[in-house]
């Protein structure tokens, strides 16, 4: 009777014919990491280089990886027996061909360099496009001025706090900086431009009420400003400004029925017991705000 040998997913099974679910763990395939630093780099290296530059340095990226796999093609069809019909002399024996393994090994070495080169080529081209479509505009050549402009802008992330700084002898105020969308810019001049600008807001707001406004903004609030551009500290920022705005009063929110509808719900849902909102009781918190204003949900207070 021949005893055949287990394979090693079945070696530790109690059952003659195996596991019922037998998990081979190979080794770990790091084949990917290569591509995805070139593209990291790539990317990274784009956003504060001309985008002349990168043109050209992606071109030849994708020439060399032309290249590359042309040269493996005609190394792998001159090892299949050189058919390109030259005269074969019977004195001297051809070449032995490659092995399997090695054959293997090689394609996997290009196949690897091409990846990278294509990888990086492809992130640099669109993190070259995405810095040129934010130093395009009227915004960038405005900011190159430290023009003054009013502006209608979307916020588009949560206001914060800045860090005291120190000027002279005497602690400047903290400032709240707050990330937005430039939709119409008016310049000096008094043209009016539409654009999709990313842009940074800082305000100075003088008292603490004029600071708990501006840091109470939710995203896709809609303000209108008046204050200085300033270009971005770094080149590979992802602003196409800096607008430092003018007087240190509240916002001036356009639009303010969105953002008074959302305390009204807010206000009328206070009634509802928390079980229910939690556990997603739709009648009930549509029941709390379809209630007039002086009625709340059940178990609220009148």
């Amino acid at each position: 009777m021949t005893v055949t040998q287990r394979a090693p997913v079945h070696a530790a099974a109690t059952s003659p014919h195996g596991a019922s679910d037998p998990r081979h763990e190979g080794p770990a395939d790091l084949r990917l990491i290569p591509p995805a630093l070139a593209a990291w780099a790539a990317a990274a290296l784009a956003l504060s280089v001309p985008a002349r530059t990168v043109a050209v340095t992606c071109t030849i990226a994708c020439l060399a990886a032309a290249a590359l796999l042309y040269a493996a093609r005609r190394r792998a069809d001159t090892a299949l027996g050189g058919r390109g019909g030259a005269a074969v002399s019977h004195d001297v024996p051809p070449p032995s061909p490659p092995s399997p393994h090695d054959a293997g090994r090689r394609r996997r070495r290009v196949g690897a360099m091409v990846a990278v080169l294509l990888c990086g080529a492809a992130a640099g081209a669109v993190a070259a496009a995405h810095a040129a479509d934010v130093r395009s505009g009227p915004v960038p050549s405005l900011a190159r001025e430290y023009a003054e402009v009013t502006a209608q802008v979307t916020v588009t992330g949560d206001p914060r706090l800045s860090r005291p700084r120190v000027r002279g002898a005497a602690l400047a105020p903290a400032s709240v900086v707050l990330e937005a969308e430039a939709g119409r810019v008016t310049g000096p001049d008094g043209t009016t431009t539409a654009t999709r600008a990313p842009v940074l807001l800082t305000v100075y707001p003088g008292a603490r009420k004029g600071q708990a406004a501006w840091l109470g903004l939710l995203p896709s609030t809609r303000l209108r400003v008046h204050g200085r551009l300033a270009p971005p500290l770094r080149d590979g920022d992802r602003i196409a400004s800096v607008v430092r705005v003018r007087g240190g009063g509240p916002p001036r929110v356009m639009g303010e029925g969105l953002g008074d509808g959302r305390g009204e719900v807010g206000h009328r849902v206070e009634g509802v017991p928390d079980r229910q909102v939690r556990s997603g009781d739709d009648q009930a918190v549509s029941a709390a705000v379809a209630a007039p204003r002086g009625r709340r949900g059940a178990g609220g207070r009148r």
